[in-house]
């Protein structure tokens, strides 16, 4: 869980939470939000599912990607849609180096014939603490603020692709 400290308390943007997934194998489709919390029950909204850049994101190693990142909106249980009232998630998937928005493109990644190793993980932010609700405009704020100021530390927690990788220590 992590607090942004220049947004002002009760903010619904205020609060994130990250989840990483980390898949070494690529016998399993990687674990999505439209999928699982749907099965929990949630209801996702019909303004769902949009992919969105964000721009100038620096890396471990000090290059700059433009990240490419999915949301996923789900409405407040027993709710109409409100588009200013959503939980929202958004992932985007580190595949041997690279970043994808989706799970087809990680499984073509994944699985390129070039490849002698590989790996993905699923880099997840849900934005608000459990009963806080925003649009998707303030998620998409949020969620690129919160990746430009993280993704070096978030690669210092994946996989090396260097020859330790390729010697099974990941």
């Amino acid at each position: 869980n992590y607090r942004d400290l220049q947004k002002s308390p009760g903010d619904p943007a205020e609060d994130l939470k990250i989840n990483l997934n980390y898949y070494a194998i690529g016998s399993s489709m990687p674990h999505v939000p439209e999928v699982c919390w749907a099965g929990s029950g949630m209801v996702e909204a019909q303004c769902s599912r949009k992919v969105f850049e964000v721009a100038n994101v620096k890396r471990k190693d000090g290059s700059v990607v433009t990240l490419r990142v999915r949301l996923i909106s789900f409405l407040p249980a027993q709710e109409k849609e409100n588009s200013n009232r959503l939980k929202n998630v958004a992932y985007v998937f580190n595949v041997n180096g690279e970043y994808v928005p989706t799970s087809r493109e990680v499984v073509s990644r994944f699985w390129r014939a070039t490849n002698k190793y590989a790996y993905d993980t699923k880099i997840e932010v849900t934005v608000g603490k459990d009963q806080q609700f925003c649009s998707q405009d303030q998620a998409i704020a949020a969620v690129s603020d919160f990746l430009r100021a993280s993704l070096a530390d978030i690669e210092d927690c994946l996989p090396r692709t260097t020859s330790a990788t390729k010697a099974g220590n990941p």
